[in-house]
């Protein structure tokens, strides 16, 4: 594996919320149904691509990085909240990892998730360990895929 010097670190995308972040296109529901992005969610993707396609290679200046995604990268289901595009922790992975796949292949696998708070991904941060384990996230030495 090449020298790393640089580390890119996000958190809280909260995908899987109709104010969290969501791919172009539509969500497919397990219904059957689609969700649209709003337009708020059309604009902080955008700002999303403009960040990993342009702003990261620049400060990188195209050398090796290595990415933390530093928690709450689902919404889950929390504090009688109705801001969820769906209830379905299987959609809000799936959403989570149409989202962060692009970015594991940027980094070249050189990819660390550090799991969130229970409110958002669960009790012991069993969303994010088993997302982290389907991008290739690096282990920890226990064998967890979300430190």
């Amino acid at each position: 594996m090449a020298k790393v010097n640089n580390l890119i670190c996000v958190s809280d995308l909260h995908c899987g919320c109709q104010l969290g972040l969501c791919p172009a296109g539509s969500v497919k529901l397990d219904d059957g149904g689609l969700y649209m992005p709003s337009k708020l969610q059309g604009k902080m993707w955008g700002m999303w691509e403009e960040f990993w396609d342009e702003w990261v290679p620049m400060v990188c200046r195209g050398e090796p990085f290595a990415v933390v995604v530093n928690g709450d990268t689902t919404d889950g289901v929390h504090h009688n909240s109705v801001t969820q595009i769906t209830h379905n922790l299987t959609v809000q992975a799936r959403i989570a990892e149409e989202v962060l796949k692009p970015v594991v292949e940027k980094c070249e696998g050189r990819f660390y998730m550090v799991r969130g708070t229970e409110a958002h991904v669960g009790s012991s941060g069993m969303a994010e360990e088993q997302l982290a384990k389907t991008l290739g996230a690096i282990p920890d030495d226990k064998g967890n895929y979300a430190r």
